[in-house]
């Protein structure tokens, strides 16, 4: 009964929250709503830390639809370059979306269900890679490569078909921003390198249907990391 009504308030609040999300970014954006952000980023950290895969599916458009408000009002404040007066909303609406990023990765490690994942989960994740590509590149995060990297290594020869689409909005604009040189954006390369690895471990077959500059692409990105010491 404890874990029944557990379920029932999580579903609850994330219902309220996701409504409030979509209802009030405007204020999320121009960091009226603190308390708010702070409170979430708060709440998915102690279920990352916990059994919550148990209840993620329940919530699981939730958090998408959460993510992707968060996402786009960071996205805004760096294309209006006033990243410097909205810092304190940018660092927990950042705290949050990567918080929300673990969740999800963690669940999909943990889940011995693959089919639910794939029937269910995997085209609305697809969505992550399109975000990804059309924010502006300081409003990227690594933890999406970690994700991606994180769901090959689960799912394997079953994501051939979702290789090339990771490739086009992803790999091209990453390896730009970390050829600059051997030592910036630490989690970028760490996250990249990752994913890049469990490709040709775990779905080696997806790569072959890249095209071919996205193919070549992968080739340089492979090429760099052979530069680091």
């Amino acid at each position: 009964r404890l874990l029944q009504r557990d379920r029932e308030l999580l579903a609850a609040f994330f219902g309220e929250d996701s409504g409030r999300a979509a209802r009030y970014s405007a204020v999320l954006l121009f960091g009226k709503s603190r308390t708010a952000a702070r409170n979430d980023a708060d709440w998915t950290r102690t279920y990352t830390e916990n059994w919550f895969y148990l209840y993620l599916a329940t919530i699981f458009s939730d958090l998408l639809e959460v993510y992707q408000v968060y996402s786009q009002n960071i996205s805004m404040i760096y294309a209006a370059n006033s990243q410097q007066q909205d810092q304190q909303i940018l660092r927990i609406m950042k705290t949050l979306w990567r918080d929300i990023l673990k969740l999800i990765s963690t669940w999909i490690s943990k889940s011995t269900d693959h089919h639910i994942i794939i029937n269910e989960f995997l085209n609305p994740l697809s969505q992550l890679i399109v975000d990804y590509n059309s924010n502006v590149p300081d409003a990227w995060d690594p933890e999406v490569l970690f994700l991606f990297a994180t769901i090959i290594n689960t799912l394997g020869v079953h994501l051939e078909d979702h290789i090339p689409p990771i490739l086009w909005n992803m790999f091209a604009s990453t390896l730009e921003m970390i050829s600059q040189n051997f030592s910036d954006y630490m989690d970028f390369r760490w996250g990249f390198f990752t994913l890049i690895k469990n490709i040709v471990l775990f779905s080696v077959k997806g790569l072959l249907k890249a095209e071919e500059q996205d193919f070549k692409t992968f080739i340089d990105a492979i090429i760099w990391a052979f530069k680091h010491d």
